[in-house]
């Protein structure tokens, strides 16, 4: 940081008596660092981090796997973009829409295998689960 030696300067303002001020001429970019960087020393800006999802329930929780189904996640902190899986299908993910940050709908495939599956979603950076919740 290049900072100039003080210049004290003697003022006179409106009749009051004479002030002393101190002059500091340094770079504008180098002020706006320190003062973030105390900030964040100091506590006054906590970086955020995605908050959990949570699953509180699904539907329907029995799937047909030889028609569309449309299939709903609720439960909290979703945001988009928003994927859900099901656990022990390998590279099958289904995008969802997010309706506020409760809501998650999406369309399931025909052809999934019989079975009972684990629904992940993975949403804001997140990931959450529901054990076994899923039969086909």
């Amino acid at each position: 940081m290049r900072i100039s030696p003080p210049r004290w300067k003697s003022l006179k303002h409106d009749g009051l008596p004479h002030i002393l001020e101190i002059q500091m001429k340094f770079h504008g970019k180098y002020l706006v660092s320190l003062l973030l960087a105390f900030a964040l020393l100091a506590g006054w800006i906590t970086p955020t981090h995605a908050a959990p999802c949570t699953i509180t329930s699904i539907s329907p929780s029995f799937v047909l796997n030889d028609v569309k189904t449309s299939f709903t996640v609720v439960g909290t902190d979703f945001s988009t973009p928003a994927i859900i899986s099901l656990d022990g299908l390998s590279g099958v993910t289904f995008s969802a829409g997010v309706t506020g940050s409760t809501n998650l709908d999406t369309v399931l495939p025909p052809g999934i295998p019989k079975g009972t599956y684990t629904v992940v979603v993975t949403t804001g950076g997140a990931s959450c689960t529901l054990p076994n919740r899923v039969l086909c």
